[in-house]
This record gives structure tokens, sequence and C-alpha cells, in this order.
């Protein structure tokens, strides 16, 4: 019989792999991701090979066989890495790709890993990740120079605190369901110590993440989490539901009472509120979130519908979806929110079934259990209701999806206890999967580590390039040339070559624009839905003084959501007296009204661009119904920018000249 120790050099190294890839890709899943993405790829991957090389020392007959649901979610990373053959970005699949195999190496390092290995990399993980919860919310509560809306750290965007948020609470949840209803009465001395240590960690966890979710200024997620605790407690004996209703009851309590002191604390602004403490509106805030989320899910099956077999390829979601995209209240991002809708937008019919089938089998798993009839532990099923409804229904964030994959490796390991001597041997197979596994995600992260700083350093300069004391446009030009050359694959340095030749050139008396414009039509050849190259041709052509509205109409096809190309051809229109273009686009533009006046609103960088935008846009329009002689569109859109006045203090200085530059009548 196998030993149970993990003090054992692969079994120790496995479980110290996969715990340090996991929270180093959550704690810093925020702005510098990239840099910490590609070592907590490599972390994980070589756990998959510790833990497979541990298996097989030790000679168990599990060895031979694949552990179940494996061969789908290797099916579906190998897909993600051959998607680079059809990919219609193929910088986008090659920064994709390490992320599935972590995915899928995660999967395997857990499942083969022994149950005390399994344990101890689960609480580590999960009790870590609610003490950075935790130091997120407090730290958020009190910070006197806060930005508006719910807490974020560590991750970019508040949807992933509140992921992690949920996962958390249903751990949290499930261990002192754990302890307090089937652990009671058990262990003496140092056994009492230990759960009651564990039931005190167990017990902050709770209080923290539930206090999260009820500031995270997400409802879905806060609702998920109450669904998953009901579940929890159906699951227990009739007898022990009144211990474990007290035990949820309690912890809810206890988190109420924590949110409504943070709510109620002098640093935290109204505004900071308005975007945190959910229940306010909560049934108006909950509408807005599904609705943002049915958004994204319509958008990504209509894309997966315009290559329904192999998709665009693995991470395209962004730069293939404005293909799809129609304006909507508020704007469209950049995530298809789910796996299996990502799988189906970006992989197609075949990554859609693979994903729902590896999905799939790990929830059957969990209700059959393993041989013994052993129900599995609230500990692992709650957090693996609460991750299967994350993954499925909310972001892709790399984080959220390890998680997610760790927990399905732990199902599977234990919903196969007993069942190792039976069922078909593979062989050397297994072996070989994970080997090859570990090759493809080591080799794709070193590529990546390799050639991330160099870009990096490369576009800092380029911010000062041309300042005094910085590099001239030719240094510049130089070094993103050696940049390219190292990854060829990369639209943005590519883009940012072109650009900066094009600058150089237009300062010089007899500027040359034709490297640059065959350069920029290089780039339209290899990336045809990239808005930003198609404005920088028109810009060249106009430079040039060759027709150039055409490339602004295709930048304007593929805008999702930005007017700039429509605010160009607009004020063509306007100084050529082109009504019927300047009118044929204001009315596409003024269809992203909402949308820009929900941006706007936000008080950061992104906001003032979209009030810029919308200022520009209005104004325009109102010049162009004026000249067309429409009064009560001109009344319309006057009225709209006298709204737009509170915003901003600049908004009636901005309106006033572009009028002044038209001879347009100002607005009382």
């Amino acid at each position: 019989m196998m030993e149970e120790g993990i003090i054992t050099p692969f079994r120790l190294a496995s479980v110290v792999l996969v715990s340090a890839g996991a929270l180093l890709l959550t704690l810093f899943e925020g702005g510098t991701v990239q840099y910490f993405l590609q070592p907590a790829v490599m972390a994980v991957a070589l756990a998959a090979l510790a833990a497979e090389a541990g298996c097989r020392k030790d000679g168990v007959r599990k060895a031979e066989k694949m552990p179940e649901a494996s061969a789908l979610i290797l099916a579906l990373a190998f897909l993600a890495v051959a998607s680079f053959a059809w990919s219609a970005d193929k910088g986008a699949t090659m920064a994709a790709a390490p992320e599935y195999l972590m995915y899928a190496a995660a999967f395997w390092a857990v499942s083969r890993m022994v149950p005390k290995a399994r344990q101890a990399s689960l609480f580590m993980i999960l009790i870590l990740s609610s003490a950075m919860l935790g130091f997120s919310l407090f730290g958020w509560a009190f910070s006197e120079q806060g930005t508006a809306g719910p807490p974020r750290f560590p991750f970019a965007a508040s949807d992933g605190f509140a992921a992690l948020a949920l996962i958390v609470s249903a751990f949290s949840t499930g261990m002192l369901l754990e302890i307090a209803v089937r652990g009671s009465g058990h262990g003496e001395g140092a056994g009492r110590y230990v759960l009651s240590t564990l039931f005190a960690l167990s017990g902050a966890s709770a209080v923290v993440s539930w206090s999260s979710l009820m500031m995270s200024g997400s409802p879905f997620s806060f609702l998920s989490a109450v669904f998953v605790a009901v579940l929890l407690f159906f699951m227990q004996e009739k007898e022990d539901r009144g211990k474990a209703a007290a035990v949820i009851f309690s912890s809810l309590a206890v988190a109420l009472a924590v949110a409504l002191f943070l709510a109620g604390t002098g640093d935290i602004r109204e505004s900071r509120m308005e975007g945190a403490f959910i229940f306010p509106r909560f049934g108006e805030r909950l509408a807005e979130e599904l609705s943002y989320r049915a958004r994204q899910w319509t958008l990504a099956i209509r894309l997966g519908l315009k290559s329904p077999v192999f998709g665009f390829g693995a991470g395209t979601f962004k730069d293939a979806m404005p293909l799809v995209y129609s304006p909507g209240p508020r704007p469209a991002s950049g995530d298809p929110m789910g796996l299996l809708t990502s799988s189906f937008a970006e992989l197609g019919l075949a990554g859609l079934a693979l994903a729902a089938g590896f999905a799939g089998t790990v929830a059957a798993l969990a209700s059959r259990g393993p041989l013994s009839g052993k129900r599995m532990t609230p500990a692992l099923l709650g957090p693996l209701m609460a991750a299967t409804v994350g993954v499925i229904t909310g972001s892709m964030i790399p984080s959220i999806m390890l998680l997610y994959s760790i927990l399905a490796g732990c199902v599977s390991a234990e919903a196969s206890k007993g069942y190792e001597g039976s069922g078909r041997r593979h062989g050397r197979i297994p072996a070989v999967a994970v080997v090859i596994l570990t090759v493809l995600a080591v080799a794709a992260s070193s590529w990546y580590v390799a050639v991330l700083p160099v870009k990096e350093e490369v576009l800092h300069h380029l911010e000062h390039a041309g300042a005094e004391g910085g590099d001239t446009l030719e240094d510049a030009l130089v070094d993103l040339k050696r940049a390219h050359s190292l990854d060829p694959l990369d639209k943005e340095l590519f883009y940012e070559m072109a650009r900066t030749e094009f600058m150089s050139e237009s300062l010089k008396d007899a500027p040359d624009y034709e490297p640059a414009l065959e350069k920029t039509g290089d780039l339209i050849a290899l990336y045809p839905h990239y808005r930003e190259a198609y404005e920088l041709r028109g810009t060249i052509e106009k430079a040039m003084g060759l027709p150039w509205a055409d490339d602004l109409k295709e930048a304007a096809l593929y805008s999702a959501g930005n007017i700039g190309p429509h605010i160009a051809l607009i004020s063509k229109g306007l100084n050529e007296k082109d009504y019927k273009l300047a009118k044929e686009y204001a009315e596409k533009a003024l269809a992203e009204r909402d949308q820009l006046l929900y941006r706007a609103k936000a008080a950061d960088l992104e906001g003032v661009v979209a009030l810029s935008y919308l200022v520009d846009l209005e104004a325009r329009a109102y010049v162009l119904y004026a000249r067309l002689g429409d009064e009560a569109a001109a009344a319309a859109e006057a009225g709209r920018l006298r709204d737009l006045y509170g915003l901003n203090t600049a908004v009636e200085g901005h309106v006033r000249a572009v009028l002044e530059r038209y001879g347009a009548k100002a607005i009382d």
C-alpha cells in the first residue's frame, strides 16, 4: 500500500511548486500579471512532472492509468496550442497557449498527489488567498485616497476579487461544516488542538470572504455563494442540519457586521460605497450585471458562429470581437465571460465539446464519489461548485481558472479511490503525455520570458523618444526593429515600428512616407481586423495627399465602441460639405452615446477620454443638424451638451472651441 506521507522529494516538490505557482499568479494578477504568469506556468508544469515521477517511483498501479478526465483537459490544451496554425492573431495565441498548458499541468499534478499532499496544497492556497482578500478589503476601506468602486487588489479589476471571494467563502464554509458537524467529538489532545486551530482559521477566512463578497459590488457572486452554502446545507444529514444552519448563519451575521462597520468608516467616500456595498439597489445592480454578462456571452456565441469548427484561435476573442460588435448600454470588453463561451468563440465546436466534456465529467465525478461510498468533503465540494460557477459564468481570469483546475484534479483523484486496479491500463502513455505537456509549457514560457522584458523596455523608451534627454526617434526605431526581430508575431511592436517611422519622416524637410505606408499595409495584411492599423494608414495617406477616407471607414467598421474614426469622418464631411458622409457616421457614432456616457462618469483617465470623445461627437452633431436645417435634432443635441457641462468644468470651453471652428452659433 502506498505511503500517505508527503515528505519525499517528488511529493514535496509537487506540493511546493503547485502552491507557489497558484499563489504567485493570484498575488500578481493585476497589471504585472504577464511577468509572473510565465514563471507560474513553468512551476506548475514542473510540478506535474514531479508528481508523475513520484507516482511511478512509488510503483502504484494508478501510474499506468490516465487520471479521470485528464484526456479532455489535455486535448483542450493541445488544441489551443495547435490553433496557432489557423489563428487570426498568432501573437495572441502564442501568449494564451501557456495558460492552457498550465491548467492541464495543474490538474495532472494534483490528481497524482497522495491525499495529504492534495489537502495541504488546497488548504495552503485558499487560506493564503483569504489573507490576500482580507488585506485588500481592509486596506481599501481605510485608505484615505482610494479610487471609486469596490476593492480589487490583487486583481486588475473587481471581477477577479469577487470570483476569488466566492471560491474562498465556499471553501471556508465547507471546512467549518466539516469540523463542526463531522469532526465534533473526534480527536484528543493534540488532535483536538489542531481541529480548534483549523476551525479558527476557517472561521476567520469565512468572515473575510463573505464580507468581501458583500463589498465586492457583485450581487451575482454573492448570490452564487449563498446558493453553494444552501447546497452544502442540504448535503448534511437531517440530524446535522440544525448545527450546519447555525454555522452558516453565524458566519453570515459576523460578516455582515464587519461589512456594515467598513461601510460606516469615514474614509470610504459615498462614491466608493455606491460601487461596493451590494445591498443598496440590489435588484437593479443584479440586473445590470446579468445584462452585461449576457451581452458578452452573446458576442462570444456570435463570434463562434463565424468560424464554428475550430474558431479564430486561442486568445483571439478581443481582437476578433469587432466582427460581431453592436452598440449597447455599457462598453463591450475583450472577455468572453466563461470557459464554454470562450472555448466556442476561440476554438469552435471542437473546443466547446472538450471544455463542456471536461466540466461535465468533473461534476459527474464529484457526484459519484469514491468506491468506498463516502461522500466527498464539503471543503472540496463547496469550492468546486463555486469555481465551476465562476469559470462558466465569469471573467476568464488565469488564477481563477488555475484554482478550478486544481480543484478538478482533487476531485478526479478522490473519485478514483478504489478504482486504481480496475479498468484499462495505458502503460507509458501517461508519462509521455506529461513529458510533452511539460516541455511545451516550459519552452513557450521561456520564450515569452525572454522577449517580454525587451518589448517593455523598448516601449518605455519610445514614450520618451524625441523629448529632451531621451532617445531620438531614429534610435527608438532601431530598438523597435530589434524587438520585432525577436517577436515577429507581436502586432503592437509592428504597429509602433510603422508609426515611429512615419513620425520620424514627418520631422524632415523632404519626408519619404512610402516605407511607413508599406509597413502599415503589411500589418493590415497580417491582422485585417486591427483598427489602429487602418487609422495609421489613413493618417499616412492624408499626409501624402492621397485619398484616406476608405481606411477610416474600415477603422470605424472594426472600432467596437471607439468613435475616433467616426469623428474624423464627420469632420471631413463638415469641412467638405459632404453632409451625407457626415450624417452617416454621426448616426453610427451616436448609437454609442450610452456606453460613452457610462464611461465618461468614471473618475479616471478612461473617463476623461470618453468624455472628450462624447463632447466632440455631440458638438459636431449639433453643427451638422444645424446646417441641415433639422431644428429639432439640433435642439436635442444642444440639450445633451448642456447636460454634459456638469461632468467637467472644461466641457463648456471644449464645446465653444468646436463650434467656433465650424462657424456655428454658440449654445446659450
